[in-house]
């Protein structure tokens, strides 16, 4: 930094711009690196895979009279595919922990769900599982997981083959959004899924 004194009047100027240019350089590179670390913990992320379900047999997609009294009630399948969003959390730092910094803690939630008979997409019901990751690297992992699937089926002490209504007479239609004779319910289920980080 030169000073000039002319007509006493004091000027100053600045020999380069490199010394305010060098702070905001270092600030910057710190940001940079704290992201960086806070990528390395929390991680989002996109899953797809198969989804096992436990007594999917005892859950109802639809139902029909088939004749008065008497109820056919279409099964979900036990098995589908299910894309999620998801969180992936690793405790541990790449440059700290050769093995560990692979290992995550994840959370998911489904948002498609399909099979060969059905399709569904993001709804009310909340549908997820939480799971441990293996990161083949920094974008790809491996997961399973354990999850909650929602299911409607019939209520309990209900025969599907003699059906009644409210005054005791054999249905002749019915719904399985009728609270009346079917229930909401959440079964169990697991999960093995490609994970993508993004």
């Amino acid at each position: 930094m030169r000073v000039i004194t002319c007509a006493g009047t004091l000027l100053v100027t600045l020999s380069s711009t490199t010394s305010l240019a060098a702070p905001d350089v270092a600030v910057d590179k710190k940001m940079s690196e704290r992201l960086l670390e806070r990528a390395e913990i929390c991680a989002l992320g996109l899953s797809f895979g198969p989804r096992f379900v436990w007594g999917g047999s005892a859950t109802a997609t639809s139902a029909s009279v088939t004749q008065p009294g008497q109820v056919s009630v279409e099964q979900k399948d036990w098995l589908n595919m299910v894309i999620s969003g998801a969180v992936a959390a690793t405790p541990w730092r790449k440059a700290e922990h050769k093995y560990l910094w692979r290992l995550a803690f994840i959370a998911k939630l489904d948002l498609i769900a399909f099979d060969a008979n059905s399709f569904s997409g993001p709804s009310r019901t909340i549908e997820g599982g939480i799971g441990i990751g293996v990161k083949v690297n920094d974008y790809f992992a491996v997961m399973a997981t354990f999850d909650r699937v929602f299911a409607r089926s019939l209520r309990t002490g209900i025969d599907k083959d003699n059906v009644t209504d409210m005054a005791g007479q054999p249905v002749t239609t019915i719904d399985i959004a009728d609270d009346r004779y079917f229930t909401d319910n959440y079964l169990g289920g697991g999960g093995l899924s490609f994970l993508f980080l993004l």
